[in-house]
């Protein structure tokens, strides 16, 4: 009689031991599926950035023709450098051009371009000529003379991106 009972408590114990490494294995299982899902994720959102990123270019480009074609008027431009937040970033209120897009993938953009000075104030020097090229070449002793003045702009480009995200890129343009 005692041997049956020394049988059910190992038997017991057995079975105890097997539902507690059956629970660790799911919660091993849940982990590992977790992980995975959250790495779909970050892949997913990379994805997003570079897009955001290349909708951001296009709208960089839209603003220097502008600003190239000199058509500075109406939305999208402010005569003077705006109030931006603790990011850089120009509120809502500045004058954004209209949205563009979005195009297939879900991605639209908006820019606004700030003249950064008023006459020469805080205009950056060119080289001689006006041709706005500063390079030296390699055999030049000493940076050629520095005569002429061009506008600067500040450029920021807003991409609302799938997923609600937003992306900002800002450059500074000078003509």
């Amino acid at each position: 009689m005692r041997r049956g009972m020394q049988q059910e408590a190992l038997r017991g114990f057995a079975l105890l031991t097997v539902l507690i490494l059956l629970t660790i294995m799911l919660l091993a299982g849940m982990a590992l599926f977790r992980s995975a899902d959250t790495a779909g994720l970050i892949a997913g959102n990379t994805a997003i950035k570079q897009a955001a990123s290349q909708a951001s270019n296009i709208g960089l480009v839209a603003a220097q023709t502008r600003i190239d074609a000199g058509s500075l008027t109406g939305t999208g431009y402010s005569t003077t450098a705006t109030a931006v937040d603790s990011y850089g970033v120009p509120p809502d209120s500045a004058p954004w051009t209209t949205a563009t897009g979005p195009d297939a993938n879900g991605y639209s953009y908006q820019y606004l371009i700030e003249k950064l000075c008023t006459g020469s104030v805080c205009a950056r020097a060119v080289i001689a000529g006006g041709t706005g090229n500063t390079s030296i070449e390699v055999n030049d002793q000493s940076p050629p003379p520095l005569s002429a003045f061009i506008d600067m702009y500040r450029i920021t480009v807003r991409v609302t991106a799938p997923r609600g995200t937003t992306s900002y890129v800002q450059a500074v343009y000078g003509k």
